[in-house]
């Protein structure tokens, strides 16, 4: 999916457009086959009982809540996170309903950090850390896929000698 041209600058070229690692989505996917097994269990179990707040109206309502809680809202926070690396800035775009917007020109760039832990190093993902000056700040995006060529890549675009 193209990156939205009406946030680019004009004759801005995207170098990279990423989402979250897709680790993100295992706890998510978990929860989806764990919910429509607590339905199916319990729309069996409820079958025999006779209890007024107990129904299968009840049931589908509590696994339908449960489903947009723990599937739903962390796919679509997911799906609308992005780290956008273009020829004049580093983005970082996130938000469903409120978006959050955090920016690093190129030519502000002081330095770019890549740090992996343990449990991230099978995935191939980690932490990119864009520091910008004091006016910039720090652009801080976890779950990155390939964390290592795209610190490469932030680095060479922002023309910072290498490691």
């Amino acid at each position: 999916m193209a990156y939205p041209a009406k946030v680019l600058g004009e004759d801005e070229v995207v170098h990279l457009h990423l989402r979250p690692h897709r680790k993100a989505l295992l706890l998510p996917c978990v929860a989806l086959v764990a919910v429509f097994g607590f339905l199916g269990f319990g729309l069996a179990t409820v079958s025999g009982a006779r209890s007024p707040w107990l129904s299968a109206e009840v049931l589908l309502a509590l696994s339908l809540g449960l489903l947009a809680f723990l599937s739903l809202v962390p796919y679509l926070r997911w799906r609308s996170t992005h780290l956008v690396v273009t020829d004049r800035r580093v983005l970082t775009r996130s938000g469903i309903v409120r978006r959050e917007v955090q920016e690093v020109p190129l030519e502000r760039v002081e330095d770019v950090a890549v740090g992996r832990r343990v449990r991230e190093r099978p995935f191939g993902c980690g932490t990119l850390v864009v520091s910008g000056g004091e006016e910039h700040g720090q652009v801080v995006v976890p779950a990155v896929p390939g964390v290592r060529a795209v610190g490469r890549t932030v680095s060479d675009l922002a023309g910072l000698p290498p490691d």
